[in-house]
């Protein structure tokens, strides 16, 4: 115990020392520096951390991050001051396996917040796996796949679009190349994709023979010998069964999906404008009057029929005029009625 002790104290001797500003807490496994402004924010970082100390331990089949230490900055320049070897400039995380040591800008280059949690998940990984293998690590995209896998559910645009493109037009990347690709801008988004999708696909197949794999690597056995003692299969034989899966998943599944979609929804559109086009066809002809049922009337009945003499006469008694006329007649409810 001693022994640990004076080597953490030697170890943090050689850190650049973090501003007064900043406030040191230190838990049961976790020494963690900040800038006072951030305060507000650690009591969910040290649960996060704590979830994914004990989430690690499971994927690892073994306890680990006995001791670590985190650093904050404001900035990826802030946090390079604060760190013993350089920062890259697009970094806002990076891990020190050596020194147990994490990490993590609250802001990018860019002066946007980071997702701290994301990535104190993804560097203590980093620090998990490299204490788990005593070092002995697998490759560099094997890392990486690890730790993204580690970080939580992705994004659909971060995690599963670059497959997806990949998938359609054949662009998936050889795993002999991964480390490369990890390295150039236009290329380490579908790197980490594919790296992510691929190690998590071998925890999810065979949680024991992933712990297996580990120590396998931790007794220091090549990795490409322990992943194929692990599960039974070569790397190469692996990597297809994962492009062929990657391929149906991300490629054809959601190409047809897609074309059916769209060919539904073309279907439901011509049925949509041919009842339309009746509806419109239907309006602009003019309906035609009903016919009323004639009405059915008695005879006319003999009294009723006949003229009318009008005569016109003066005061005196003597006729001036006389005038006959036909007695106007009409139907009503079957009978005949005299007007008045």
């Amino acid at each position: 115990m001693g022994l640990w002790v004076a080597l953490t104290v030697a170890r943090a001797e050689a850190l650049p020392p973090v501003p007064e500003t900043y406030v040191t807490q230190t838990g049961e496994w976790l020494r963690l520096e900040y800038p006072a402004s951030a305060r507000h924010d650690i009591p969910a970082l040290l649960d996060e951390a704590d979830a994914v100390r004990a989430e690690l331990a499971t994927a690892l089949g073994r306890p680990v991050l006995w001791h670590a230490q985190a650093r904050l900055a404001p900035s990826p320049s802030e946090l390079a001051k604060l760190l013993p070897e350089p920062l890259r400039p697009d970094a806002i995380s990076v891990t020190h396996a050596a020194g147990e040591l994490v990490g993590v800008a609250l802001q990018d280059g860019r002066g946007e917040m980071v997702d701290v949690a994301r990535a104190l998940r993804r560097e203590l990984s980093h620090l998990a796996l490299h204490e788990a293998t005593r070092g002995n690590l697998p490759p560099g995209w094997f890392v990486a796949g690890f730790a993204s896998s580690m970080e939580g559910e992705p994004s659909f645009g971060e995690g599963t679009m670059p497959l997806v493109g990949a998938a359609l037009f054949g662009n998936l990347l050889p795993f002999a190349d991964l480390d490369r690709a990890l390295q150039e801008e236009a290329t380490t988004t579908l790197a980490t994709a594919e790296a992510r999708a691929f190690v998590g696909h071998l925890r999810t197949r065979g949680p024991v023979a992933f712990t297996s794999l580990v120590e396998r690597l931790r007794s220091g056995e090549a990795f490409n010998a322990a992943l194929e003692a692990a599960y039974g299969e070569s790397l190469s034989e692996l990597e297809q069964a994962f492009r062929d899966q990657t391929s149906l998943r991300y490629g054809y599944l959601p190409f047809l999906a897609v074309v059916g979609l769209v060919g539904a929804s073309s279907f439901g559109l011509s049925m949509w404008r041919g009842s339309r086009r009746k509806r419109n066809d239907s309006d602009a002809t003019p309906s035609e009057a009903p016919e009323l049922p004639a009405e059915t009337c008695e005879p006319m009945p003999a009294h009723a029929r006949g003229r009318v003499r009008i005569v016109v006469r003066r005061r005196s008694g003597e006729a001036v005029s006389a005038i006959e006329l036909d007695v106007p007649k009409v139907a009503h409810k079957g009978r005949w009625h005299t007007l008045h």
